[in-house]
């Protein structure tokens, strides 16, 4: 059985992305740190507090290239249509509905689509490292 609950970290100050290795909690729930790996393939560890990082979830989705998507990825994926249209996207986590959706702008406003497992999705990047991206929708 594989673990679907993954994590990574913008870290605020530094600007760079981490993948989380641990996430210690007060008996309340509360999140009190969060053990980043700082080089993926080794065992650096160093601790950040909640308010120095944006915390993003794993999808339990990959991608064309089977890179893990998360929520804050910034994903691309063309439909196999007459009109090929080619679809830029934002994860987000929605509470409403309670899943994770990419999120895009039309003309008349926000829009999202739920995430699928069977269309052809690109990370080509993230919010936080890539926001002329975001800017370009």
């Amino acid at each position: 059985m594989t673990n679907n609950l993954r994590f990574r970290a913008w870290h605020k100050e530094l600007k760079e992305m981490f993948h989380v290795r641990a996430i210690n909690f007060f008996d309340d729930g509360t999140i009190y740190t969060i053990g980043c790996l700082e080089t993926p393939g080794t065992n650096n560890v160093f601790y950040a507090f909640p308010k120095e990082v944006e915390l993003m979830q794993f999808t339990g989705l990959k991608d064309i290239h089977k890179k893990l998507i998360f929520e804050g990825d910034i994903v691309t994926y063309k439909l196999k249509s007459i009109l090929r249209t080619e679809h830029i996207e934002e994860i987000r986590w929605d509470a409403y509905s309670a899943s994770f959706k990419g999120f895009y702008m039309e003309p008349w406003g926000e829009s999202y689509d739920f995430l699928q497992a069977h269309l052809p999705y690109e990370v080509i990047g993230n919010i936080y490292e890539h926001s002329d991206l975001v800017e370009q929708k």
